[in-house]
């Protein structure tokens, strides 16, 4: 029979953020001074830290990192591609281009005016 044997019990606390006008770029202050109020005013603390969540984007349009590398995210916009280019790495797959091309196929056989 099975049973479920409990522990590592903790408190997890998530501040009020998003629709309380805080700003991303801010979150991690208030993240410190829930930290320094929690410290001051509560006991039996064994620890206090801040977890935050990573994500890997690219720089210029916020896309999902898609690739190994630091330098090139496989051309996810035109920034992207133009830098790669810039770099002189003529094997790198032109995804840009291609999925602007793609685009373009699309609003053709759907009626619409391409750029």
């Amino acid at each position: 029979m099975k049973t479920i044997k409990k522990g590592n019990f903790r408190v997890v606390v998530f501040p009020r953020t998003k629709f309380y006008g805080i700003r991303v770029e801010d979150e991690e202050a208030v993240c410190k001074d829930i930290e320094a109020d929690i410290k001051r005013h509560v006991d039996n603390v064994g620890a206090v830290y801040i977890v935050r969540d990573e994500d890997a984007v690219c720089s210029h349009c916020g896309s999902p990192w898609t690739e190994d590398g630091d330098t090139f995210n496989g051309g996810c916009c035109y920034e992207d591609q133009f830098k790669e280019d810039a770099r002189g790495n003529q094997s790198a797959p032109d995804r840009y281009r291609q999925n602007r091309r793609s685009v373009k196929c699309q609003q053709k056989s759907n009626g619409q005016k391409t750029q």
